[in-house]
């Protein structure tokens, strides 16, 4: 959406802007409290895949990012993500820029376009138009001298539609003037205040767009051309746009309230539990696509393969993070700390293996392996051998690890051999 001076001097004053639940104009003026700063988020396909977005992206087969530091920038950063099997990739980013004073609050109307706000909210894509098709898939609408965006008319059921006249009433769009000035030589609907996504409200705003020529808008997102006419030939009906303030749109202070890792977190019994406060946001791992969150008495690990197990403060949590947490040989906790083992013993799953603990021995690693198998055929903690009291160390082919009653060795030649003290 062109921005206001131009607006003006065109007759052509662009779009009513309102919140995603809509309100009165009068409502509008009001902004609430200015979401916290936050730094802008470079890894929004990580976060996506994560569940650490507040929106909803409707499963879309392309996400696309608008997000700014706080709710009164206009400078945004654009990320398109693109999904590739179960997860997202980041297909790219561009810097663009939205509503001149930035963002209304989550479900705050934004009034009229003179006040040149941005909604916030997640909105779905499913037509196009502009100069010339670029080879879209969405409905794609070729502009003409005629061609007009409602933004008055309540009775004439043109409001927040694309209409053509010969004719230009204010406070209806001339989009052919807006194209001739740059702004929508290509642009892409975001279906605000409108169906599919919502049936449309007289009042609640109209022509929110993703459209070209960079500049701080009213209420729209601006880009250069070259990446709206990406947008668009990759596009499909369907595809969602999701804009706001950080805090507003991602979650940064607190884990994703649909998520395993939350769930799990109020399983054990959350703040008064084992667990205690989240001392910072959920986050997503580098390894095998998973995701954690750290709090004062522990941390809950989740991946595909695993879900969300916890990890709490003591030797074994020690041992494991020694060992490279989930990105070392280990991997992910496969089950919550098992303790009451005998003489006061402790173990945990993970994914090769189990972290065992006793007062006596203190935490090591019982690896997946041969002498694991060993070991377990004369009953683990509870046989002859009780429990390590070494890592496996391999010296001239021959593995070791060393246990209160002796130690266990294996090579490809013998196999596994017990040694007893």
């Amino acid at each position: 959406m062109f921005r206001l001076s131009r607006l003006r001097s065109t007759l052509a004053v662009g779009a009513i802007l309102a919140s995603v639940l809509g309100g009165s104009l009068v409502q509008s003026a009001v902004q609430a409290t200015p979401a916290q700063a936050a730094p802008i988020v470079y890894n929004a396909c990580d976060r996506l895949n994560a569940g650490q977005v507040k929106y909803n992206h409707h499963n879309a087969n392309r996400v696309t990012f608008a997000n700014v530091t706080d709710r009164t920038q206009n400078r945004a950063l654009v990320t398109t993500c693109v999904k590739s099997g179960t997860r997202y990739v980041q297909d790219w980013q561009a810097w663009g820029y939205t509503g001149r004073p930035g963002f209304k609050a989550p479900g705050v109307p934004s009034g009229h376009t003179q006040y040149e706000w941005s909604p916030t909210g997640s909105f779905s894509v499913t037509e196009g138009f502009g100069l010339r098709n670029p080879g879209t898939a969405l409905s794609y609408r070729t502009l003409n001298p005629r061609s007009r965006w409602g933004g008055g008319g309540e009775y004439a059921g043109n409001y927040n539609k694309y209409f053509e006249s010969t004719r230009h009433y204010f406070p209806d769009e001339n989009m052919w003037e807006f194209a001739m000035n740059g702004d929508y030589t290509q642009g892409a609907v975001l279906n605000y205040n409108r169906p599919p996504d919502k049936a449309i409200k007289y009042g609640d705003g109209f022509a929110i767009f993703l459209h070209s020529n960079p500049r701080p808008t009213a209420g729209c997102i601006s880009l250069p051309e070259a990446w709206v006419t990406r947008f668009l030939q990759n596009a499909r009906s369907g595809d969602r746009v999701i804009m706001g303030a950080v805090d507003d749109i991602f979650t940064p202070y607190k884990s994703n309230p649909n998520g395993a890792i939350h769930t799990k977190y109020h399983a054990m019994g959350g703040q008064v539990g084992t667990l205690k406060q989240p001392t910072w946001h959920e986050l997503a791992s580098p390894y095998q696509g998973g995701a954690y969150r750290n709090f004062s008495g522990g941390r809950i690990m989740w991946s595909p393969k695993t879900g969300a197990k916890a990890v709490t403060n003591g030797a074994i949590k020690t041992k494991w993070e020694y060992w490279g947490s989930e990105g070392g040989s280990m991997g992910y906790p496969t089950n919550e700390e098992v303790r009451g083992l005998v003489r006061g013993g402790a173990w945990q799953g993970f994914q090769n293996g189990a972290m065992m603990y006793s007062p006596a021995t203190g935490a090591w690693p019982s690896m997946s392996g041969p002498i694991r198998t060993a070991w377990a055929a004369q009953g683990y903690e509870r046989g002859r051998m009780g429990y390590p009291k070494s890592q496996i160390s391999t010296v001239n082919g021959v593995q070791t690890q060393v246990y209160e009653g002796g130690k266990i060795t294996w090579s490809s030649a013998a196999g596994a051999k017990y040694i007893y003290n």
